[in-house]
């Protein structure tokens, strides 16, 4: 029954907003424009506190900040496009900020949700090259995007909890990383002696990474006596010291007895 009325206010409710949406498109309400605009804006940022109420009263439900987040990023995107205060570049860039940070959030909540840092340092990064992109060239901007989520992959290899579980973020990082300060050196600078002697830098790690695979490991052998072995070898001679007390005392008991019977066969 529960899957059944579901259904059904879902329906009805995407029908509603099907219908509303083609009439928005076609013109319908151009006169009420602004204000339908700020309307939604307002509804997208209550929806998103709504959320957020329910994650600061659960905080073992992390889910919430996602939707809660974004519908707050959704409703200032609008608003301050209805009201011309931002445009283009600087409203896309507020709202995959405002995603990253939700993602953030999720992370600095639980560390163990660690791979947040991917798509929110994704769309960091892509925020940033979008709001860079009128000041900056193509290739530019391209060495930034490569640069900026390689790193984000390096960023998932240091605060992971596990290097072991997180050692293949290096791969893409390295990947990324490389190409995109190749990208630099083809496009900006080959004159330049620091430009070109860079590749020095990923060397330097795989020599690092190479003499880590090498290098014999300080652990102590596996059977080797640790550090209780002398009080171990100086305990046996005080057992074997009580083993020869104990027998010397039963010699004793034992030849008490003998004595009496010689004495009465001597009387």
């Amino acid at each position: 029954m529960r899957s059944r009325s579901n259904s059904w206010i879902w329906g009805l409710l995407l029908l509603l907003g099907g219908i509303l949406i083609l009439l928005f498109n076609f013109g319908v309400f151009d006169a009420l424009r602004p204000w339908l605009e700020y309307v939604t804006a307002g509804v997208a940022a209550l929806v998103g506190l709504g959320f957020l109420v329910y994650y600061a009263y659960d905080r073992t439900q992390w889910w919430p900040v996602l939707p809660g987040l974004t519908l707050l990023g959704v409703g200032a995107v609008i608003y301050l496009g209805t009201r011309e205060i931002a445009q283009g570049e600087v409203l896309v860039s507020l709202l995959l900020l405002a995603i990253a940070l939700a993602f953030a959030v999720v992370y600095i909540a639980d560390p163990q949700n660690w791979w947040t840092i991917i798509p929110g340092g994704i769309l960091l990064v892509v925020g940033g090259v979008i709001l860079a992109s009128p000041r900056l060239s193509a290739d530019q901007l391209g060495t930034l995007l490569f640069v900026g989520i390689g790193l984000v992959f390096y960023l998932v290899y240091i605060l992971g909890p596990r290097k072991r579980e997180v050692w293949w973020a290096l791969i893409p990082g390295t990947a990324l990383l490389v190409s995109g300060l190749f990208i630099y050196v083809l496009t900006v600078g080959q004159e330049q002696f620091i430009v070109k002697a860079w590749p020095v830098v990923p060397a330097l790690v795989g020599l690092f990474l190479l003499g880590r695979t090498f290098m014999p490991s300080r652990r102590p052998a596996e059977g080797a006596p640790g550090p209780s072995a002398p009080a171990e070898a100086n305990a046996e001679p005080d057992e074997e010291a009580k083993v020869s007390v104990i027998e010397l005392e039963e010699a004793g008991t034992s030849q008490e007895p003998a004595a009496g019977i010689s004495e009465d066969a001597a009387s």
